[in-house]
């Protein structure tokens, strides 16, 4: 029975899958959570998301979307190019990562 599971699901296609979801779903929820916060914060939306704390969920969330779509792939240039937009994506969280870490201190 396992075996003819496996025959007719393809698992790791599944597993990116729920990747590049997980990512977009991150970086839906931090902007309708920005959103809310300059409401009520009376601040414009732009300068809610110029915050640390969005840009670095922004930046993990595109780099788990690009990882996804390069396990979805079919061929090996765009496995390429997803892969070096997912380590140019995760590159990019490190400077709101750094700023978010010097306002704390």
């Amino acid at each position: 029975m396992a075996d003819q599971f496996s025959q007719l699901v393809d698992i790791p296609a599944i597993l990116f899958s729920i990747l590049w979801i997980i990512g977009f779903a991150m970086i839906l929820s931090a902007l309708s959570i920005q959103h809310y916060n300059a409401q009520l914060q009376n601040i414009p939306f732009r300068e809610q998301l110029k915050k640390p704390s969005f840009q670095i969920v922004l930046w993990i969330g595109l780099t788990l979307v690009s990882i996804g779509f390069a396990g979805i792939s079919n061929s090996r240039w765009e496995q390429i190019i997803w892969a070096i937009l997912a380590a140019s994506t995760l590159f990019q969280a490190v400077e709101p990562f750094r700023k978010l870490r010097e306002s704390s201190v």
